[in-house]
């Protein structure tokens, strides 16, 4: 296939961690919270998942133990941002250098410069999607991805429904839009900014594993994506 095929499966495949991300941040952006704590997040799940999952040699374990973690970092964010008042940039900031550098003191005392799960890769639950894969030119653009890519794009209609056609998507940015407001209607304001920062910790998690799938494809080749559009 042609260079220009390659780089929009290349774009397709990289863009997914970036998009779960935004709509992550947007999410707690509506409620008026800066969650720049994500990263940390994301980073978060993916040390854990790797190390759980190589510790137990169990993947499941690996994705339970990113969830965890990532949700540890949002009740962490949520309590000191929200419930104590304190100052969301500071503490997103520090959430940001203490993940890595947590990550980097454990590899430290194990010896290794990388934590990889042997025996496992993402081109062994590939989906190919029937129909769509044999489809001239867009048939290998759109089919072959790891199925974390298919729920990034996936959350863009989630997301959009659970924010705009929902009562609490419209309690959220009531919040965000004017507290005093949402207070005067009784609503739990620190409750909906708390919620936004937890859903945007599991889209963290989600994109946790995008990245890592993306990582995998990359290192190993994909099959029916990327190396077949070379």
């Amino acid at each position: 296939m042609s260079a220009v095929n390659n780089i929009i499966y290349q774009s397709v495949v990289y863009l997914a961690p970036v998009l779960l991300c935004v709509l992550g941040g947007i999410f707690a952006y509506k409620a008026n919270v800066l969650n720049i704590a994500l990263e940390g997040m994301m980073m978060a799940g993916a040390f854990v998942s790797m190390l759980i999952a190589n510790l137990t040699g169990s993947v499941p374990a690996g994705y339970l133990s990113a969830f965890a973690a990532c949700l540890l970092l949002g009740l962490v964010f949520s309590l000191m941002g929200v419930t104590l008042k304190g100052n969301v940039i500071v503490i997103g900031l520090a959430i940001n250098m203490l993940v890595p550098a947590t990550a980097g003191f454990i590899m430290k005392i194990m010896s290794v410069p990388s934590i990889t799960l042997q025996g496992f890769s993402t081109n062994s639950i590939v989906l190919n999607i029937p129909g769509v894969e044999h489809i001239p030119v867009l048939g290998p653009i759109l089919s072959g991805h790891p199925p974390i890519t298919y729920v990034a794009y996936l959350m863009i209609a989630v997301m959009s429904v659970l924010m705009y056609r929902t009562r609490f998507g419209v309690h959220v940015r009531v919040v965000g839009e004017n507290e005093d407001t949402a207070i005067s209607l009784g609503l739990k304001t620190d409750l909906y900014k708390i919620a936004a920062i937890l859903i945007g910790a599991v889209l963290g998690v989600v994109v946790a594993l995008a990245y890592l799938a993306v990582r995998d494809r990359g290192a190993h080749g994909g099959e029916g994506g990327a190396d077949e559009l070379a």
